[in-house]
C-alpha cells in the first residue's frame, strides 16, 4: 500500500498541459463546481468564494460547471474582481432544453449573463443520447452552425 501521508501537492501548482486544439495551457488539476458548499438548501456563497478563489490562487485555471448544477450565477459572482481572467470556464447545456437553434442561443445568452462573462471557453452537452434522434441531430447541427464548424 502507498503511504500518501507525506505526499505534497506542490508539483500540481505548476503542472500545466497544452490543450492542442486551442493552444490553451490548462492546469493539470481542475475545479469541479457541482458540489458547491451548502448552507441549508442554498449555496453558501461565502464558502464557495473562498474555495474557488483559493484553488485559482494555487494555480488551478480550469473551472467546470453546468446549467444543470444551478450555480452559474454564483460562479459569475465568485469570478468577479479579476478572477475571470485567470480561469478557463467549461460549462454544459442540458439537451432536453434545446429543440432548435434559437433555444441554444437563448440558453447560451442566459449562461453568459449568469457567468458574467462574454465568452465560455469550453462548451458541451449533458445527456447527449447515443442515437441520432431528431432533437440530438438538430442540436448538433445548430451547434455546428453556431460555432462555425459547419
Amino acid at each position: 500500500m502507498i503511504d500518501n501521508s507525506q505526499r505534497s501537492t506542490e508539483g500540481l501548482r505548476h503542472a500545466v498541459q497544452d490543450y492542442k486544439k486551442t493552444g490553451d495551457r490548462l492546469s493539470a488539476l481542475g475545479f469541479g463546481a457541482m458540489p458547491l458548499p451548502k448552507k441549508g438548501k442554498a449555496i453558501d456563497e461565502e464558502r464557495a468564494t473562498r474555495q474557488i478563489r483559493h484553488a485559482i490562487d494555487q494555480g488551478v485555471n480550469y473551472l467546470d460547471t453546468s446549467w444543470m448544477y444551478g450555480n452559474e450565477a454564483v460562479i459569475g459572482r465568485v469570478l468577479a474582481d479579476g478572477y475571470r481572467e485567470k480561469v478557463n470556464i467549461a460549462t454544459r447545456a442540458p439537451l432536453f432544453l434545446i429543440r432548435a437553434g434559437k433555444d441554444l442561443d437563448k440558453l447560451l445568452d442566459e449562461q453568459l449573463h449568469n457567468l458574467q462573462t462574454d465568452h465560455i471557453d469550453y462548451y458541451g452537452f449533458h445527456a447527449l443520447p447515443a442515437s441520432t434522434s431528431p432533437p440530438a441531430s438538430n442540436t448538433i447541427t445548430s451547434w455546428a452552425s453556431f460555432s462555425g464548424l459547419s
